[in-house]
């Protein structure tokens, strides 16, 4: 993946101004970031569970945001194709 890719961002806002006052603008969290939050919401749904050589275990929050990551960075890898 390209390494400009990782720091798209996503959600950003514009500087605003209202009767509340100035808002100023902010970056938002990379397309990257919420392409792994996805991947993690569902990994949580499936209970975090793991199927490894015939055995069920459940994945440490470690391995459960690294693998939502991999996913993140394929996903990022298609949007190139």
């Amino acid at each position: 993946m390209k390494e400009i890719y990782k720091n798209i961002p996503a959600f950003p806002t514009q500087e605003l101004n209202s009767n509340y006052g100035t808002h100023p603008m902010q970056d938002g969290m990379t397309l990257r970031d919420y392409f792994a939050g996805q991947a993690l919401s569902g990994i949580l749904l499936l209970g975090r569970g793991v199927v490894t050589d015939g055995s069920f275990r459940f994945l440490t929050p470690e391995e459960a945001a690294e693998i939502s990551y991999t996913n993140a960075d394929a996903m990022m890898e298609a949007r190139e194709k």
